[in-house]
C-alpha cells in the first residue's frame, strides 16, 4: 500500500499533554473558588459540553467563563482556559522529521475559543497545520464520520489517502468508518512507529 498523501492528527494525547485538573486549579485560584465549584459552574452546568458541541460561539463562551468565574479580562480568561494544554516536544520532534511538503492538520473535540487561541499561544504545535479543525467551530465531533470528512474536505483528496492518528480507539474507528486510514498512537514513540509503518517516516538507521 502506498504512503498516505496527508496526515490528520488529534491534539491531546498525540501532540500535546492535557491537564484538566491543573486548569481547574488555576481557574479556582484566580476566581477565589474551590475547584469543585469551578467544575460545577463549567462542567456540571453543561456549558463546556455545549461549547464543544458548537452550541456556544467562541466569544459567547469566553464571556460565560468570565461571568461565571469573575475573571478579570479576556486575555486572562483565554490563557487560563488554554493552560490545560502543553506541547509534547518529543512528538513535535517526530513531526519535524516528516517531508515538509506533506499536508497535515489537527482535528480536536474542543471548543471554538480554543480553536482561536491555541494556535496563537502554542505556535510550535500548530505550525504548518491546515486545517486546524475543532469540533466547537466545525459543528461536528469525533467519532462521527462527518467530522473527519469536513476536516479533510479542503484538501480535495480521497479520504483513503489521508492517515488519521488519535489516542482514542473509538475515534480511530470513526475515522475508518469515514473512509480514512487510521491508527491509534499515544505519545512520541507510538506516533513514530505508526508514521514509520505507513511509509511517512524513514525507519531509524541501524547502528553499524
Amino acid at each position: 500500500m502506498s504512503a498516505p498523501r496527508a496526515l490528520l492528527l488529534d491534539l491531546a494525547g498525540v501532540l500535546a499533554d492535557f491537564d484538566k485538573e491543573g486548569r481547574t486549579a488555576r481557574l479556582a485560584e484566580v476566581a477565589g473558588l474551590a475547584p469543585g465549584e469551578v467544575d460545577a459552574r463549567l462542567y456540571d452546568s453543561g456549558l463546556v459540553a455545549a461549547a464543544d458541541a458548537a452550541a456556544v460561539s467562541a466569544d459567547a463562551f469566553r464571556a460565560e467563563l468570565r461571568t461565571r468565574l469573575l475573571l478579570p479580562d479576556d486575555e486572562t480568561t483565554e490563557r487560563l482556559w488554554a493552560s490545560a494544554f502543553a506541547p509534547d516536544p518529543a512528538a513535535l520532534a517526530v513531526l519535524a522529521r516528516l517531508d515538509p511538503g506533506l499536508p497535515r492538520g489537527v482535528l480536536s473535540n474542543n471548543d471554538a475559543l480554543l480553536a482561536r487561541v491555541l494556535p496563537r499561544l502554542l505556535p510550535e504545535v500548530f505550525a504548518g497545520m491546515d486545517p486546524i479543525a475543532f469540533a466547537g467551530a466545525l459543528g461536528e465531533a469525533k467519532p462521527e464520520p462527518a467530522a473527519y470528512l469536513r476536516a479533510v474536505g479542503p484538501w480535495g483528496l480521497d479520504p483513503a489517502d489521508v492517515l488519521f492518528v488519535d489516542d482514542s480507539a473509538a475515534n480511530v474507528d470513526g475515522a475508518r468508518a469515514a473512509g480514512l486510514r487510521a491508527e491509534r498512537a499515544e505519545g512520541a514513540d507510538e506516533l513514530a512507529a505508526v508514521l514509520t509503518a505507513t511509509g511517512l517516516l524513514d525507519p531509524p538507521a541501524r547502528p553499524t
